[in-house]
C-alpha cells in the first residue's frame, strides 16, 4: 500500500454553510472569505511544499480507494492558560473539519474525494501548535476483503477502555448524505435607493428530510433513545463513533463487482447526515464527537448503517 503524508501548520477549519445572494434574478452559492482563503492555504502550503507529487497521484488512483487518517490539533483561545482536557468535545464538528481538509487536497486534483472509503480521525487540543496531521493510504489489496476483515484492517484513532460505555444499532435502510441547502427568496420590499430586499429561506430537499425521520423513527421505535445513549453522548472526554455504510448499487448490478465504494456519495456527507440524525433528538451535541471511524461500502440486497458510540470516560494510558 502506498501513502502520502503530510502536516499542515496552521490551524485547522471547518466548512460552513455556504451563503446567498441574489442577483439579476438569479441565487448565486458562495463561502465567506475567510472559508476560501483556508482552502488556498492547503493549496498553497502543499504545492510549495512539492507534495503534489507521483505519491499521492498513486495514492488517490488506488484501485480500491484511499483511507484518510487525520488527527486535528485545534489551537485554545488565548485566554485558556492550561489545557485540562486533550480532546476537544464543542464546536467545530468532526465532519465538516474533514469536509473542509479533503476540499482542500482534492480541489486541484483530478478525482473527487468521494475516493475516500475510509476515515480515522480525532480533533484534539493545543495551546502553541495549531496544525492538521495527514495520511491518505491508498488500497491496493483488498479484492477478496470481506467487510469484518476491512474493517479490521483500519485501526480506532482512540482505543476505548474495557469499561467504557457503549452504544450501537443498526440502520436498516440506505445510507443518504447530507445535500447543500436548498433556498428561496421572498422579495419583502425596497430600500432607500430602490433596491430590492430579500428574505432569504432555507430548506433540505425531500429525500434528506425523508431519511433524517426515518433515523427518528428507527431509534425511537426500538428504544435506542435511552439511557445508554445519553449516558454515551454526556462521557467527560467526547464520543468515538465507528460507522460503516452500505450503500445500495445500481438495481441493474447483480453482483458485487467491488467490496469499497469509491463513487459518491462522500464519506463526510454521509457521515454528517447520520450523525445529524441522530442527535437532532439529544440534549447533547454532535460537536461531542472527538473521534470518527467509518467505511463505505457496496451492498446488493441489504444498504443499511451500522454504528456504534463510545464514551470516553477517559484517556488511553500515554494520551
Amino acid at each position: 500500500m502506498t501513502s502520502w503524508s503530510l502536516t499542515l501548520p496552521f490551524n485547522p477549519m471547518a466548512t460552513p454553510r455556504p451563503d446567498f445572494t441574489v442577483r439579476n434574478g438569479g441565487v448565486i452559492t458562495y463561502y465567506k472569505t475567510e472559508y476560501s482563503a483556508y482552502l488556498s492555504a492547503i493549496q498553497s502550503y502543499i504545492t510549495n511544499q512539492g507534495m503534489y507529487n507521483d505519491d499521492l497521484e498513486k495514492v488517490v488512483n488506488s484501485k480500491y480507494g484511499v483511507v484518510a487518517s487525520i488527527v486535528f490539533y485545534l489551537g485554545v483561545p488565548a485566554s485558556v492558560k492550561n489545557v485540562t482536557k486533550l480532546t476537544y468535545t464543542s464546536k467545530p464538528d468532526i465532519d465538516n473539519l474533514v469536509k473542509a481538509l479533503l476540499d482542500g487536497i482534492f480541489n486541484t486534483l483530478k478525482v473527487k474525494d468521494s475516493r475516500v472509503v475510509g476515515i480515522k480521525a480525532v480533533k484534539l487540543k493545543t495551546m502553541s501548535n495549531p496544525r492538521t496531521e495527514v495520511t491518505l493510504t491508498g488500497l491496493n489489496d483488498l479484492a477478496d476483503e470481506k467487510p469484518d476483515k476491512v474493517t479490521s484492517q483500519v485501526d480506532q484513532v482512540l482505543a476505548p477502555t474495557s469499561s467504557a460505555p457503549r452504544w450501537e444499532a443498526i440502520l436498516p435502510f440506505a445510507p443518504v448524505s447530507t445535500p447543500r441547502p436548498a433556498i428561496t427568496f421572498t422579495k419583502i420590499g425596497t430600500d432607500k435607493a430602490g433596491k430590492p430586499n430579500y428574505k432569504k429561506h432555507t430548506y433540505n430537499s425531500t429525500k434528506y428530510e425523508k431519511y433524517l425521520g426515518n433515523i427518528k423513527e428507527y431509534l425511537q421505535s426500538n428504544q435506542l433513545y435511552n439511557k445508554k445513549l445519553e449516558q454515551v453522548t454526556q462521557a467527560e472526554y467526547g464520543v468515538m463513533a465507528k460507522v460503516n455504510f452500505f450503500c445500495k448499487v445500481p438495481s441493474n448490478q447483480k453482483i458485487l463487482r467491488k467490496l469499497l465504494k469509491t463513487t459518491a456519495p462522500d464519506i463526510d456527507n454521509l457521515l454528517k447526515a447520520v450523525l445529524d440524525g441522530i442527535f437532532n433528538k439529544l440534549s447533547a451535541d454532535d460537536s461531542r464527537v472527538i473521534g470518527v471511524q467509518a467505511l463505505k461500502f457496496n451492498e446488493i440486497s441489504e444498504p443499511r448503517t451500522e454504528i456504534s458510540f463510545t464514551g470516553l470516560t477517559r484517556l488511553p494510558d500515554g494520551q
